[in-house]
């Protein structure tokens, strides 16, 4: 500990230091930058493989649909006297 500073107070007095040595002649480090994904890479399409967190729907009459993570009430029901789950407006179609 003590070596270390020695060695960062010599190499600020004289004027060395390692390469991209900041003020005092202590390394900095640049944070590295990753490029944000164009649109069309985060694009779905037919036949693509997706994963994701939600309640799938299944009504008489209406495309099955994959609902968006919401918290939802769950009231209690016996066994086999549930309602129907509700149709949900933030989802897509599968």
């Amino acid at each position: 500990m003590l070596l270390a500073g020695g060695v960062v107070a010599i190499a600020a007095a004289t004027g060395g230091g390692p390469a991209g040595a900041g003020p005092g002649g202590v390394a900095t480090t640049q944070p590295v930058l990753e490029p944000s994904p164009s649109l069309a890479q985060l694009l779905v399409r037919d036949g693509d493989r997706a994963a994701g967190s939600g309640q799938v729907i299944a009504l008489p009459g209406r495309p099955v649909r994959f609902c968006a993570p919401v918290p939802v009430a769950m009231p209690g029901y016996a066994a086999g006297h549930e309602p129907l789950p509700a149709y949900c407006d933030a989802g897509v179609n599968l």
